[in-house]
């Protein structure tokens, strides 16, 4: 019951998202595109980098960074969106942040499967290490849906933290490293960008994806121990709140 209510939120969500939309889905690919362009633009032409295959790096960590961020903004504010629906009947309320959240990874799919298409002309070459690509994709719906749990049970009670998210995600785009690379850091600082989970996850992939070489196993097994504590102290908030959510709502 739990997983036919599950595919049916997360169908129907996908389809309302580009209903009455002349472009559809092509809208979620054309935002990080258009982002990527201006970027790419900037820091290729006026300030350069010396990173091989730049535009394979700058627009790969801005398709798992959008995905973040969308995946966290929909999960937020998913409960207050099914809010009629929370109120008239019994429905289970971890299942509508997780469809968010499952709705959110279609998109994502979709917008890799462009970048496969972009890989193939810009590098035509793609090695073993593509198989553990669904490690990194996990990974990072997993720390998604576990901040989308606790800020969807938080969001009901203060409105305001969806303004406060938006600025915590704009500050945090530009402390990961996804413009530039990780040798521009100072030494003083790699501790803190070691502990921000969503640089391990983008550079794991782009270890993957583009340097075609495997990451240490030890890395990425601390990488998936730091998204399931993530996830699991999501869920634990999640739960702690969720008797009250229909009369909050």
């Amino acid at each position: 019951m739990r997983f036919s209510l599950l595919k049916e939120l997360a169908i129907t969500d996908f389809k309302l998202r580009y209903k009455n939309s002349v472009l559809g889905y092509l809208w979620s690919l054309l935002k990080p595109l258009a982002i990527f362009g201006s970027l790419y633009l900037v820091f290729s032409i006026f300030v350069r980098f010396d990173v091989p295959n730049y535009s394979l790096f700058l627009l790969l960590g801005i398709l798992l960074w959008n995905y973040f961020t969308e995946a966290t903004l929909n999960g937020m504010h998913a409960l207050e969106t099914k809010s009629t629906l929370l109120t008239k009947i019994n429905v289970n309320k971890f299942t509508i942040v997780l469809a968010s959240n499952v709705t959110t990874l279609l998109t994502l799919v979709l917008n890799l499967a462009i970048f496969f298409v972009i890989l193939a002309f810009v590098k035509p070459e793609i090695g073993w290490t593509v198989l553990a690509l669904p490690l990194v994709v996990a990974n990072l719906f997993m720390i998604s849906l576990g901040l989308s749990l606790a800020l969807s049970v938080w969001y009901v009670r203060l409105r305001d933290l969806s303004s406060i998210w938006e600025i915590l995600l704009q500050i945090g785009f530009w402390v990961t490293p996804i413009i530039y690379p990780l040798s521009m850091v100072p030494d003083r600082f790699l501790g803190y960008i070691g502990l921000n989970p969503l640089h391990r996850i983008i550079h794991e992939g782009r270890q993957l994806l583009i340097e075609l070489i495997w990451p240490r196993p030890s890395s990425m097994l601390i990488t998936t121990a730091i998204m399931l504590l993530f996830l699991a102290l999501g869920y634990v908030v999640f739960k702690s709140k969720e008797k009250n959510i229909a009369e909050e709502l």
